[in-house]
């Protein structure tokens, strides 16, 4: 839970509520932000009432899932505000699997190319961008997530992986993810399996300085 916050915060998403760990009567876990005034989408449907998801966060959920190899991003496991519209994305405990089965996307229908590429100019979806071109983001990923022991090598190594994944494949800022297995979710993780990790973080600078 701790490390999807992280995730979340760290590549600019801001899609995740902040999430520490906290020891409460001897027992330790995971503390979220409740959020007021909001439902999970399966709370509205089953109430009958017709929520407008923001394309924008479609696509910010799509590609968060991905790099986080959500394994359970069922219509409970996302909030929505009432008043926003806006996208939560709760229950991060099922993800960073290790092969435990990507949920493919949750929007299963496609978002025109068009209305992506116009979307991309938001000044959320910049920042995302940014902050995955960022040079210093694997050193950061690494310092918050593997350094502190919220992801084993494995894990965490699996994680590097499809983020170089997606700096591979953005073109002239735009990439779909619609059509992805949990196969090739898998396949693609173990690019870096053999590698350390100091070496993998190479590799994503060198990728970005080309």
């Amino acid at each position: 839970e701790v490390g999807a916050y992280k995730v979340s915060e760290i590549l600019g998403f801001n899609i995740v509520p902040p999430t520490i760990v906290k020891e409460i009567n001897g027992n330790i876990g995971s503390y979220q932000q409740y959020i007021n005034d909001a439902d999970t989408y399966a709370g509205f449907k089953k109430d009958g009432i017709t929520i407008n998801i923001q394309e924008l966060d479609k696509i910010k959920m799509t590609l968060f899932d991905f790099i986080l190899e959500s394994a359970d991003r069922h219509d409970s496991n996302f909030m929505i505000d009432k008043e926003t519209n806006r996208i939560h994305c709760i229950d991060n405990g099922y993800s960073a699997t290790d092969g435990g089965g990507y949920y493919q996307t949750y929007f299963d229908q496609k978002t025109p190319f068009n209305d992506i590429k116009n979307l991309i100019q938001n000044p959320e979806m910049q920042k995302i961008l940014e902050s995955l071109k960022n040079k210093d983001t694997a050193k950061i990923l690494k310092k918050e997530l593997h350094d502190t022991g919220y992801y084993k090598d494995t894990t965490f190594k699996r994680l590097l992986s499809r983020y170089y994944y997606v700096l591979e494949h953005i073109k002239d800022n735009f990439i779909t993810l619609n059509d992805i297995s949990p196969e090739e979710v898998d396949n693609i993780s173990e690019k870096f399996a053999d590698k350390d990790i100091g070496e993998i973080v190479k590799e994503i600078k060198k990728l970005l300085d080309n």
